[in-house]
């Protein structure tokens, strides 16, 4: 996924030719590193436990994750309605994960919810790409900085994946390569050109003119969408608990919503 929107961003990657201080290289690089080796390494290892309707419904998390950090890095201010949110974000996480009908003892044994632990961690990846990515905007033109930020992820990227599965990881993914159908080089061109890059470009130019913590406030609709998606084409179970954690979650994301339009 990385190296194909690597490819499809290798005209925008100007960033470096006018960077103006050695800190700007520094917040290009996080971004890379957050958003595209990060996220998408420990992500992975999360899925791979867990289920695509957990992990659609946990994105809902990442608003609260991304205005969390919004407050640590950009200095933000957090008000009661923001604690309630969190407080009611994290119980709906617990209702999600099945927390709450598992003794405490047994947490880390079952791995749907260890699973999840390590979706939500990816989840800071996400969100430092608009952290860090926030720094920047008005100062050099978004696309470069997001072609410049991809390459620095790609980088770092496979250099861990040579690093950890060996030089033989790149031709199995070649031998893979050559036996997709029509069907998954459909996936793919989804997941590079059009999942990552385009969507991830967009996101960069919103940020130009609006906050960080208003910006995220629109991910609510993913995990919807994403949820009936996974019951639909992959057959996962949508269980009463689920759709109340997630709908715990969705609530807690609205009352941040609220608190913005009323400033």
């Amino acid at each position: 996924r990385i190296f194909r929107a690597r490819a499809a961003t290798a005209p925008l990657s100007g960033f470096f030719a006018r960077a103006r201080t050695g800190r700007d290289l520094f917040l290009v690089v996080a971004v890379g590193f957050s958003a595209f080796c990060f996220a998408p390494l420990v992500g992975l290892f999360g899925l791979n436990q867990t289920g695509a309707v957990d992990n659609a419904l946990l994105i809902a998390l990442e608003p609260l994750v991304t205005t969390l950090l919004a407050i640590l890095f950009l200095g933000e201010r957090l008000s009661l309605r923001q604690v309630l949110s969190f407080a009611a974000a994290i119980f709906g996480f617990g209702m999600l994960s099945g927390l709450v009908l598992t003794p405490p003892s047994r947490w880390f044994h079952e791995p749907s919810i260890v699973g999840n632990l390590i979706l939500v961690v990816s989840l800071a990846g996400e969100a430092g790409y608009s952290i860090f990515a926030r720094r920047l905007a008005g100062r050099y033109p978004m696309s470069e900085v997001f072609g410049s930020s991809l390459l620095w992820g790609f980088a770092i990227l496979s250099l861990l994946v040579t690093l950890v599965a060996g030089p033989g990881a790149w031709r199995e993914l070649a031998s893979g390569l050559t036996q997709l159908d029509a069907r998954g080089w459909m996936a793919m061109l989804w997941l590079g050109p059009l999942g990552s890059t385009l969507t991830y470009l967009i996101w960069l130019i919103a940020l130009e003119s609006t906050d960080v913590s208003s910006a995220a406030l629109t991910l609510f609709v993913q995990p919807i969408v994403g949820a009936l998606l996974g019951a639909a084409v992959l057959g996962e179970e949508l269980t009463p608990m689920k759709w109340s954690g997630g709908a715990v979650i969705l609530a807690s994301v609205v009352l941040l919503t609220l608190r913005r339009q009323n400033s």
